[in-house]
């Protein structure tokens, strides 16, 4: 599910969108990586040089294959070359929501086009 090393998170693009309010998708990155602390820190720094306050739970959301055809920016290809032949697993971000004024900042390795507005 991880196969990148928590450096590699400083390469990875950033989004601040306005709102994810339904969290319960959302994992500890404890749960997948045994150096979580380093992964989380990682994108805990990559989060702030993008205006995260330092607010909030770091954690992971699954994006399933079927939802991200509308969204990668570069299309299909260009994540067919990030994640190979483990396109079925869908695409794991880095997320937080801060608490102050409820934006998500999200990490992915892609390139996503993601609308202003959760509904077009």
């Amino acid at each position: 599910m991880i196969r990148y090393r928590p450096n590699d998170i400083q390469k990875f693009f950033c989004y601040v969108y306005e709102w994810i309010d339904n969290l319960n998708f959302c994992l500890p990155a404890s749960d997948f990586v045994d150096d979580w602390r380093a992964y989380e820190k990682s994108a805990g720094e990559k989060f702030s040089r993008h205006g995260w306050n330092g607010e909030g739970r770091i954690e992971l959301m699954w994006l399933p294959p079927f939802a991200l055809g509308g969204i990668l920016a570069n299309g299909v290809d260009d994540f067919l070359n990030v994640v190979g032949n483990s396109w079925s697993h869908g695409l794991v971000i880095w997320h937080v929501k801060q608490a102050r004024d409820g934006l998500s900042f999200i990490l992915s390795s892609v390139k996503l086009s993601l609308p202003d507005f959760g509904v077009n």
